[in-house]
């Protein structure tokens, strides 16, 4: 993927460990600050993320709770496919490490709706092993993981 970075919030401390029912019940309560605030703090739900616009296209990739002073790009930056772009982190709404990414219809994120997502290629953790997958869209809570594959 190529394209343009927009918005960028870095900065925000990782979580220093996995504790699955303090993290459930921190999750639930920034989820109820996001539900009823009017003006929420973003940075504080998805932690350290950034916005690139792609290449062509009318769609926007987000990628959320990278870890703290890990984003190594800025906001204007033009990137390129393979070019490191963060480290998985456990900032934000976040229950453990991992990278949260979706693409939308826009860079704004309260207004934006979400976009099919196709992999060329991809790895699939499936009955304890990884399985290659092309051309693809990933099902609800598939463990993934795209490499040089």
């Amino acid at each position: 993927m190529n394209g343009e970075v927009g918005a960028v919030e870095d900065g925000q401390t990782d979580h220093r460990w996995v504790h699955p029912m303090k993290d459930y019940l921190a999750m639930y309560v920034r989820a109820i600050y996001l539900w009823l605030s009017s003006k929420p703090n973003l940075h504080k739900i998805s932690g350290n993320y950034f916005i690139v616009k792609i290449d062509g296209m009318e769609a926007y990739a987000f990628f959320a709770h990278a870890k703290e002073n890990s984003i190594k790009v800025n906001p204007g930056d033009k990137i390129h496919y393979g070019q490191h772009l963060a480290d998985v982190g456990h900032t934000g709404n976040s229950t453990a490490p991992h990278l949260h990414f979706h693409l939308m219809d826009r860079a704004d994120l309260l207004s934006a709706h979400g976009l099919p997502c196709n992999f060329g290629k991809y790895e699939s953790f499936n009955n304890g092993v990884w399985v290659i997958k092309e051309n693809e869209i990933p099902a609800k809570r598939e463990h993934i993981r795209v490499k040089d594959v």
